[in-house]
């Protein structure tokens, strides 16, 4: 029992403790067994109060269990709507913003329904209780309950409020009418008052629930000891840097801000977000979300993050309202703030994750539970209606990862956007991205410490997008790294592979550079192909395919996508297959054993009808298969006599086997045999197996699992469920042109047994690869890197570039296809184009033959003649004197105009050009540097050039044209000399050849007597020289049986040298 002693002494300690006054007026909460009326929790002037009932109900007691502890308990509630209730009486003198909570249960024949009332001082008149509405109670204590209700202003600061809960029917909990041993119980009845006066800060660590962890200001600058804990009335909260302070009772607030390196951790009991002025809830600091309760959100409350804030959950609690209730919208949300998803010790339900039309700063998923957190139903990206985007960076793992626990996390949205990361993708070591998704789409770099894997079904794809260079990197090792799609839609800038990466199944080229060295390359898997590729986007450097399939490398150098192909393995693949369209050349009788006069034999027909894996059996489809029937209804389909009778009626014991014709499996390796089937019978008593034919001998490799029937348990009436399976050939098949596939059935004639019998259909052989090729492209001149020793049938090759291609794994032969675009040296004529090889035996370019071309001169694609086992650095040859051109600088001169000099040159192709360099001296002859062109780069088209000396030196100037490479290397043009008091320009204007065998030219003189006019072809050869006197309008050599293709025309004066290039094209 309390004492009315005990609660002098409290009071005592808190006066002399100068503590003005407490947010609890007056608490009754029944804490002891049994207790009393008397209040529990109180400011002196309430400290003898008491609750009781009114109206006539039976004795209170006190011994009963409350919501925690013990609660007030008594009966006769009888006939008591309107005039039993309970009651209570507080003093308020001194306090404001004051709040009511209760909670009440009644038994199933007591009252079922309250209201709150209130009057001021005795005489007052009795008001409903605004916002308490009617109390439905319930034999329980959650039912029946009310929390912090405002008590309207009439109720401050008065010396004496009175409270009741009265009964508003006679209706009982179960619905019926009260019962005079109807109970009721009221418990954790709390009259509190708020301080709206004072800001509050955080002092020290601590409860929140705690005076101490607080201090109080009117004006934010004089601070003192709180006296009230705050809340939503408080005007500001803050929780200062350092401290940490944790919610673990009941707390409304707003206008709440935790500093940066402040912390709030909210572990239990039920947090209001209340709605007020501004943001409700500003996190600088760390805000702990780890209680089983989702917080509550008032209409209109809002959060944010600041740019260094932190947002942990640590529960499956409701995620949405944070969302939701984002200040600005969560799109708003800074992309330097964390929102982490933490599996700790203490979590009771793994952290919850929301992912439609979310936006996250930093997000990291962390276990520190020890262990491995696999993520499932609300930890995970989900949903397909729309997706999330992550403005920071993504960590799976943390920086605690693997020390205290690692994550293996999903993303299984399937949202036609992937979901977006528009910093970078940690994975840390131990963990694991299991991208089931559409995806991730990545504006950062990526990481791999830990693994990647795919499932089943979506895109699955890694798309990297924006403007920023971006790196894979890390140090899981390639078998971790499981990548589905790989996907490049850059603006700008490239992915540079800092650890080599492998696609299995597709890299799509939209745009964008993806960089790979020999060390850090990129594998494309068996049965992965490479699309879109471009001058917009390819791999710089090399790339590897492994398995047999035909392949298109997306290899290029610069600005240019230079594929080089090889196609199909051609002993890889399926290379035999048997779907009895006609069944020829099967043996379908051969006996291996003791049979019946009337044995099941092998049919090929349609009353088995053939069906895809996963279908059910049908009859008379139009697809042949083959299958056992009977002798007595070879038309039945797969149905069969499972015997019985022998020696009665008929014996129809088998022991047969349906035998291939031979298959050729000469250039094969690791080859397999598979197949659609449906089986049943009986055990291994009727019953289907596999046989191999080496040659030699037959051997039984396989003994098929009975196949399931369709609608239920096979009993001789349900159709089979057609079902595929595959299995390795014996080595012995290897290279072997003998091979044969045997089907035996075998039947015991016991008469136990169920159709179907065994069926087959669509059977196939092939022969895997273990091929591996590197292929990279090269813009530089193989005669110089490589050699320009050739066959005698090549006339030249390519002088700026060239493929390497190699088999690094496997023995296969492949066609080669090389490529060219305007960017080449020169392609003129298709039908001498040959696909030169580099074969390091005999160190001479192999000619690999045309086997044909595609496109036009401009660009297209040559392949071998055929196969080969032989790789190499490859590039494009000619058999004659056309294709690929040499880089060549036609036309150089310098005329003065009016007190400058003009310079003028053109190039009929460039390659691997930086940019050219105008050079001037004086009568010394020591040139130095005067302008600086950019030149094309790579041209195969005549570029015009011109600049000018705006300060040329007096009387003489040398002027020389120096054209440098990217890498260097530089050419001289030959030196021109003006003199500026007189100079007239010599260039030829026009050169045309006509069909005549004329060639017609016109020059621009300057005073010569004499003109020399030579013919020059394109290796240098003199051709033709002729003489003319000057003065003419235009000039004209006759010149017959020049063969088609490109000639320099130099013309020769006293003082000048001119030329120019023209083409015969008859």
């Amino acid at each position: 029992m309390k004492s009315t002693s005990f609660i002098s002494l409290l009071l005592f300690l808190f006066s002399t403790s100068n503590v003005r006054a407490q947010l609890t007026l007056a608490e009754w909460n029944f804490p002891t067994n049994p207790d009393n009326a008397i209040v529990d929790i109180a400011i002196p002037a309430n400290a003898s109060k008491t609750i009781y009932t009114t109206g006539g109900t039976a004795v209170v007691a006190y011994g009963y269990a409350g919501a925690t502890t013990q609660s007030a308990w008594t009966t006769g509630w009888d006939n008591g709507s309107g005039t039993k209730y309970w009651e209570a009486e507080i003093n308020t003198t001194g306090y404001f913003n004051i709040e009511l909570s209760s909670k009440q249960r009644s038994s199933a024949t007591g009252p079922k329904n309250f209201a709150v009332e209130y009057k001021i001082g005795i005489a007052g008149t009795w008001t409903a209780l605004a916002g308490a509405g009617s109390i439905v109670v319930a034999d329980n204590f959650t039912s029946g309950v009310i929390t912090d209700i405002p008590l309207p202003a009439a109720c401050e600061n008065q010396p004496s409020v009175y409270f009741r809960w009265i009964m508003t029917t006679n209706t009982s909990v179960n619905n019926s009418t009260v019962a005079s041993g109807g109970s009721s119980r009221i418990d954790d009845v709390n009259i509190k008052a708020n301080d709206s006066q004072n800001h509050y800060r955080s002092i020290t660590s601590g409860a929140w629930n705690v005076l101490s962890t607080w201090q109080s200001s009117p004006d934010l600058i004089t601070w003192s000891a709180a006296q009230i804990l705050p809340n939503y009335y408080s005007k500001t909260i803050t929780v200062r840097s350092g401290h940490t302070v944790t919610i673990a009772a009941n707390v409304r607030i707003d206008e709440t801000t935790i500093a940066n390196g402040g912390t709030v951790n909210y572990n239990s009991r039920l947090l209001t977000i209340n709605n007020g002025t501004g943001v409700d809830l500003q996190v600088n600091g760390t805000f702990t979300d780890g209680s089983s309760t989702s917080a509550a959100w008032l209409a209109g409350a809002t959060w944010a993050l600041g740019a260094s804030g932190t947002y942990v959950k640590t529960e499956n609690t409701n995620a949405v309202n944070w969302q939701n209730n984002y200040q600005g919208g969560i799109n708003t949300i800074p992309s330097t703030a964390s929102w982490v998803l933490n599996k700790t010790p203490s979590s009771v339900t793994t952290p919850s994750l929301t992912t439609l039309n979310m936006f996250y700063p930093n997000l990291t998923i962390m276990n520190t539970s020890g262990g491995v957190w696999t993520t499932g139903i609300g930890s995970v990206f989900t949903g397909s209606t729309a997706t999330a985007t992550i403005k920071g960076n993504l960590d799976i793992g943390g920086v605690l990862a693997p020390l205290l626990g690692t994550v293996d996390f999903l993303n299984d949205n399937s949202f036609a956007t992937p979901i977006q990361v528009q910093g970078n993708v940690l994975i840390r070591g131990g963990c694991n991205l299991r991208n089931f998704g559409t995806g991730f789409e990545i504006f950062g770099n990526m990481t791999v410490n830990g693994s990647t894997s795919y499932g089943a079904a979506n895109a699955r794809k890694y798309r990297f997008s924006g403007s920023n260079a971006q790196s894979i990197s890390g140090t899981a090792p390639l078998s971790s790294l499981q990548i589905f799609q790989l996907e490049m839609n850059k603006s700008s800038n490239s992915l540079t592979l800092l650890k080599s990466v492998k696609v299995d199944n597709n890299l799509n080229l939209i745009s964008g550079i993806i960089n790979s060295t020999g060390a850090n390359i990129l594998i494309v898997e068996n049965g992965g192909t490479a699309t879109s590729a471009s001058n917009a986007s390819f791999v710089n450097g090399p790339v590897q395919k492994n398995g047999s399939q035909a392949f298109i490398f997306p290899v290029g150098k610069n600005v240019n996508y230079r594929p080089i192909a090889i196609g199909n393995d051609i002993a890889g693949g399926t290379f035999w297959t048997e779907n009895f369209n006609t069944g020829a050349g099967w043996t379908l009788a051969n006996v291996m054993g003791p049979e019946g006069a009337d044995p099941n034999p092998f049919v090929i027909s349609d009353a088995e009808g053939g069906v895809a894996a996963g279908g059910c059996g049908v009859a008379n489809n139009g697809n042949n298969t083959m299958h056992v029937s009977s002798v007595f209804n070879p038309n039945g389909g797969a149905a069969y006599d499972a015997g019985g009778l022998c020696g009665i009626l008929y014996c129809p014991q088998t022991n047969r086997m349906a035998q291939s014709p031979t298959i050729n499996c000469t250039g094969k390796s690791t080859i397999s045999v598979g197949f659609n089937y449906i089986e049943f019978g009986e055990g291994t008593n009727d019953n289907a197996t596999l046989w191999y034919y080496d040659g030699a001998i037959w051997a039984q490799i396989a003994d098929m699992p009975k196949t399931s029937c369709c609608g239920g348990a096979c009993n001789g009436f349900r159709q089979g469920h057609w079902t595929a399976y595959t299995i390795a050939l014996p080595a012995s098949a290897n290279n072997n042109a003998n091979v044969k596939i045997g089907l035996k059935w075998q039947n015991n004639d016991d008469g136990v047994g169920a159709d179907p019998s065994f069926a087959i259909d669509d059977i196939y052989l092939s022969a895997s690869s273990t091929s591996q090729f590197v292929a990279e492209y090269q813009r530089a001149n193989p005669q110089v890197i490589i050699g320009n020793i050739r066959d005698a049938s090549i006339d030249h090759i390519s002088q700026c570039e060239y493929w390497t291609l190699n088999q690094i794994s496997g023995s296969s032969s492949r066609n080669v296809t090389l490529s060219w675009d305007n960017t080449s040296c020169g392609v003129t004529l298709l039908g001498d184009l040959r696909v030169a090889r580099w074969r390091t035996v005999g160190t001479v370019w192999n000619n690999l033959g045309n086997g044909g071309t595609t496109g036009t001169t401009t660009a297209g694609t040559i392949a071998t003649t055929a196969p080969d086992n032989i790789f190499g650095p490859y590039t494009l040859s000619s058999a004659s004197s056309e294709n690929p051109l040499p880089v060549e600088l036609t036309y150089f001169n310098a005329t003065l105009q009016n007190k400058e000099v003009k310079l003028q040159w053109t190039t009929a192709s460039e390659f691997n050009s930086d940019y050219f360099e105008i050079e001037r001296a004086n009568s010394n002859m020591t040139f130095e540097p005067l302008i600086r062109i950019p030149a094309a780069g790579f041209s195969n088209s005549l570029i015009n050039y011109s600049t000018a000396d705006t300060k040329p030196l007096s009387n003489e100037s040398f002027y020389r044209l120096r054209q440098v490479d990217f890498n260097g290397d530089f050419q001289l043009s030959k030196t021109i000399k003006i003199n500026t008091q007189n100079q007239i320009p010599f260039q030829i204007a026009l050169a045309t050849y006509l069909n005549n065998g004329q060639l017609i030219f016109k020059i621009i003189e300057n005073g010569q007597s004499t003109i020399a006019a030579e013919i020059y072809d394109i290796h240098g050869s003199l051709i033709l020289q002729q003489s003319f006197n000057a003065g003419e309008l235009h000039y004209q050599i006759q010149i017959n049986n020049l063969a088609n293709g490109i000639y320099l025309l130099k013309v020769l004066s006293d003082k000048s040298i001119a030329t120019k290039k023209f083409s015969v094209q008859k």
